[in-house]
């Protein structure tokens, strides 16, 4: 597993796209190793983009999963959920536009997945 000592600033630097997903953040010392990556890519003005694909199979403990994607997101500019990751992590008792709501909250400027999954719906809803 990635160590925070591993992240290279300089490959940051060069870097255009920082990119992480649940997974990484399931575990130490990667998660601390993501987090110092998006706190670097922050400082360089790079896009930092997560992928909160979250599994409770991978990561049991959902509270500290969501006190982590909450953090992690803070840092991003894009997400791609899926509506089903949007279930997994909000509960399946909402509607796919509060899906997005939930996950700009916690800061990202755009979230494709979801999106995408809404606008595919409603072009078909006419059919």
């Amino acid at each position: 597993m990635l160590d925070p000592r591993e992240v290279d600033e300089t490959a940051i630097e060069r870097a255009r796209l920082i990119h992480a997903s649940t997974f990484a953040l399931s575990r130490e010392p990667c998660r601390s190793a993501v987090r110092e990556a998006f706190r670097l890519a922050r400082k360089h003005d790079k896009i930092i983009s997560l992928d909160p694909n979250y599994s409770p199979v991978i990561w049991p403990d959902r509270r500290e999963a969501l006190e982590v994607l909450d953090e992690m997101l803070s840092y991003a500019h894009l997400t791609k959920p899926s509506l089903d990751d949007a279930r997994r992590i909000f509960g399946s008792d909402r509607e796919p536009e509060e899906y997005v709501a939930g996950v700009m909250g916690s800061g990202p400027g755009a979230v494709t997945g979801i999106a995408l999954e809404l606008l595919l719906r409603y072009s078909h809803a006419g059919d």
